[in-house]
């Protein structure tokens, strides 16, 4: 069961992870090196584990050493991790190439439920929804942008968790891309935008950090990107940031840019654009990935059997919201259903594990 009360129910195989959600956790993992901490223990009179932390393994000579001296972009910058952009040339090559299909499933249920913990965690009016936008550049360093998009946000990213954990602050952030339809359909121009949910203030309504912040930040990554890769554009991100305060719920903000699929991605490949797509849809920081994670919760066999058994009742007492088929084989020429999905109501969520 997630966090908004979606959950399912099945005798199905488990479902492969697709290529390029793999290719994020991969990503992710591999930035981290378990560390461990010993404890002189007086009682025993010997050495112990004290702890064990995951750390960022970002430093230059950890990349120059595991990288083997690969040219990927490595130098220092003001208030944030030395991050790597890789060249355009170095990404290239016969790999697989993976977003053709739009945000997966997997994404878009984690986007979805990291919203609904942050609207738990810290209510509405902390929150807040920014977009981060291409400016006007050049046809080949629109390109290079659009390709290296991933890498981008991973780089922006750190801008802000650097932030946040120098004031003491998880860094929970999350986002997914979109295409700006608009601006391919009226100058041809095919530019991506980010639009991502974040802790924007605290209690008294403070903001941690402002706009214009965001705006240099934004020009920074996209000016070292393009001179990594030989072009001197002059980049103005003035027009190219936009921070608001969310008024009712950041999942409803979300929520139009997850629906979009495979039929939308499916045109823009059709229109010539299918090398710049992007190879993942949706972003997010460890620390809100494992929190999601560790939010999931599995239904024992006694609560699916009480479910499936009382699914009308419990639909009349508010109990569940919605219920429904969701996956079916034909056995001897009948259909055979295997598989439920459904949304259970926040005092729905509470009565089902008291009793289970």
């Amino acid at each position: 069961m997630h966090p908004d009360g979606f959950f399912t129910i099945g005798a199905i195989p488990s479902k492969k992870v697709r290529q390029e959600d793999k290719c994020f956790e991969r990503q992710w993992d591999s930035q981290f090196e378990l560390h461990t901490w010993l404890g002189y223990n007086a009682d025993t009179e010997s050495w112990e584990v004290d702890r064990k932390e995951w750390l960022m393994k970002d430093t230059v000579e950890w990349q120059k050493k595991h990288l083997q001296g690969q040219n990927v972009g490595l130098s220092s910058v003001d208030n944030s991790d030395n991050e790597v952009v890789l060249n355009s040339e170095a990404s290239q090559g016969n790999k697989k190439q993976y977003g053709l299909k739009g945000i997966t499933s997997t994404g878009r249920r984690r986007v979805i439920d990291g919203c609904t913990i942050l609207e738990d965690t810290y209510g509405k009016k902390r929150l807040g929804f920014g977009t981060l936008t291409i400016p006007n550049l050049s046809p080949n360093a629109m390109t290079i942008v659009n390709k290296l998009w991933a890498k981008i946000i991973e780089t922006f990213h750190r801008f802000l968790r650097r932030f946040y954990e120098s004031a003491g602050i998880i860094p929970y952030v999350l986002g997914v891309t979109e295409v700006q339809t608009k601006r391919l359909e009226n100058y041809g121009q095919f530019a991506l935008h980010y639009h991502f949910v974040y802790v924007a203030c605290d209690k008294k309504g403070k903001f941690y950090f402002t706009a214009n912040w965001v705006r240099m930040i934004w020009q920074k990554i996209l000016s070292k990107v393009l001179r990594n890769n030989g072009i001197d554009d002059e980049v103005s991100t003035a027009a190219a940031v936009d921070l608001q305060k969310v008024k009712k719920s950041a999942k409803n903000y979300i929520s139009k840019y997850v629906s979009k699929g495979k039929e939308e991605v499916e045109t823009l490949v059709h229109a010539g654009c299918s090398e710049q797509i992007p190879s993942q849809w949706w972003s997010m920081t460890k620390v809100m990935r494992d929190r999601i994670k560790g939010a999931l919760v599995k239904i024992s066999q006694d609560m699916c059997y009480f479910i499936l058994e009382n699914r009308e009742t419990l639909i009349d007492l508010d109990i569940l919201k919605k219920f429904a088929a969701s996956a079916s084989f034909t056995k001897n020429d009948e259909e055979v259903i295997c598989g439920y999905w459904g949304i259970a109501s926040s005092q729905g969520i509470i009565q089902l594990f008291d009793v289970f």
